[in-house]
């Protein structure tokens, strides 16, 4: 059987080479660099909004944790693949993938942890936590005990286990179980509260479930198929998607939040609240649960 990557291949045109777009291994690299270099700046994105207010929480962290899995999962892509390095290449994006995805449903999961631990309804939610990290280590476990049992793709030219159906079937049940248990949240949050701005952004939240669910179905496919070159390009856009739409809702309330300080820069008789903070401005961050605290308290009212 012919290996599924051939490398990289040169035609030359007078005095410039160009690259064979046509190769699978450049395809893959390309796919690889462009997802993760759109996830990697919305995620410094949202740490520089989330550091410059000084409002960095545990769900930010996570976020941090699944860009650099992104960002380790792309190093081992523009590896040369080799058997010497081959082995060692593809457990590094085996594992990268689900650190990548499950890292930033953590951060989703922690986003609204925050928000309801304000309304002191976060009972079953840190269990959730800790159900989604068993789920990750057993899938990522799963990994080592069906490509450990053979041996022989080893010492193909570019060593990669070929996965039984098992794996894309556990792969899509967690996903849509897990989004599902996001998206259940975020809706009982939502009917919770009357506040349009934090309305809006928890559509965000369960929309953004709904989206990385939709691509993890691509991907399963593919690997059922066993369609290599489409199984690890559909694996980058699922992990670029699943990260990307975890920074979306700290983008959307940043960008609410730079049109409230325009609309009050451009009206003189708004300066002086901006210049003399009132007792309600401990309230007034990008924090979620705070767009529905305002309405308890006003400046002739002490906290």
């Amino acid at each position: 059987m012919a290996p599924v990557f051939k490398g990289v291949e040169f035609v030359p045109s007078g005095l410039n080479e160009m690259v064979n777009l046509s190769d699978p291994l450049i395809q893959i690299k390309a796919a690889s660099g462009i997802c993760t270099a759109f996830a990697v700046l919305s995620t410094w994105f949202r740490l520089y909004i989330r550091a410059r207010r000084r409002q960095l929480w545990i769900e930010d962290a996570w976020a941090a944790i699944s860009m650099g899995a992104l960002g380790t999962q792309m190093a081992a892509v523009f590896i040369e693949p080799s058997t010497s390095t081959g082995v060692v290449r593809y457990y590094i994006m085996s594992n990268t993938f689900y650190a990548t995805i499950w890292c930033a449903r953590l951060s989703i999961l922690f986003s609204i942890i925050r928000i309801r631990r304000k309304f002191l309804r976060i009972r079953p939610l840190p269990l959730i936590a800790a159900a989604f990290l068993i789920v990750w280590f057993i899938l990522t476990a799963q990994i080592y005990w069906e490509c450990e049992t053979r041996t022989e793709w080893k010492r193909t030219t570019v060593p990669q286990c070929k996965l039984s159906s098992t794996v894309p079937i556990c792969q899509l049940i967690t996903d849509v179980i897990s989004d599902s248990i996001l998206v259940f949240h975020s809706i009982k949050q939502f009917m919770d509260i009357s506040d349009k701005k934090l309305r809006l952004r928890l559509i965000l939240i369960f929309g953004s479930c709904i989206m990385t669910t939709a691509v993890s179905a691509c991907h399963a496919m593919y690997l059922l198929r066993s369609e290599s070159h489409a199984i690890l390009i559909s694996a980058f856009i699922e992990n670029a998607i699943s990260l990307i739409v975890c920074n979306i809702p700290v983008a959307v309330t940043a960008a609410f939040k730079l049109k409230e300080e325009e609309k009050i820069l451009s009206s003189p008789d708004q300066l002086p609240s901006l210049l003399m903070p009132s007792s309600v401005d401990h309230w007034q961050d990008d924090d979620i649960s705070s767009l529905h605290l305002r309405k308890q308290y006003t400046p002739s009212s002490p906290l």
